[in-house]
């Protein structure tokens, strides 16, 4: 049909429970164009991975997955890691770009962009793009996963070993851990001193 002077169709979805939901592709130049995109979008149907939310951006996206997803089953530490890659590296590179057309060169310069910046954040980012993107595709917010096999680039500069300098004058000594741990034991941080004197072990 003719929607702003150019060619475009309507689809209703209906759900299991009746609720009849409109929405509509235009843009289109001909009528030939406006069928063959009609043809793709009825495979997707069949198929079952039509994308409904298609005006979804990556910062509205990338805001609820970590926020109202991912939140619920990640420890304190972990989404701190996550958070620091979502909100200062993904969506400041990304955030106004539609999920639906989010591809293989905006994934691939993000990991660039990041990985010139720092090699460790670039891993984690690579790690948050396929979590990430893996969900929205099992959710039809995407049609296909645009961070499948895409690496990180491979002119990684080798990093020296770093050799830690230990004051010993700022060191416990043996009597002096028994110490800390006999007089720690009535505290409510007996567990964290014990760990973190015996094996080294942070909180998290």
């Amino acid at each position: 049909t003719k929607i702003k002077k150019k060619y475009g169709f309507r689809i209703v979805l209906i759900y299991a429970d009746g609720t009849e939901v409109p929405t509509q592709r235009s843009g289109f130049n001909t009528k030939k164009e406006a069928n063959e995109a009609r043809n793709i979008v009825i495979t997707e149907l069949h198929n079952g991975n039509f994308v409904i939310q298609n005006k979804v951006n990556v910062k509205t996206y990338f805001t609820y997955w970590l926020e109202k997803v991912k939140r619920l089953e990640l420890t304190d530490d972990s989404y701190g890691t996550y958070k620091n890659i979502v909100y200062n590296h993904i969506i400041p590179k990304l955030g106004s770009i539609k999920m639906i057309t989010l591809n293989r060169s905006h994934i691939q310069k993000l990991y660039n962009d990041v990985f010139n910046f720092s090699q460790s954040a670039a891993r984690l980012c690579k790690t948050v793009m396929n979590v990430a993107l893996s969900y929205a595709l099992e959710h039809n917010i995407i049609s296909y996963d645009p961070a499948k096999e895409i690496n990180l680039p491979k002119n990684a500069k080798k990093t020296k070993y770093r050799i830690r300098e230990i004051d010993s004058k700022k060191t416990l000594n043996e009597e002096q851990i028994k110490l800390l741990l006999e007089k720690a034991k009535d505290t409510p941080i007996y567990m964290q001193i014990l760990f973190a004197a015996l094996m080294g072990l942070r909180r998290g």
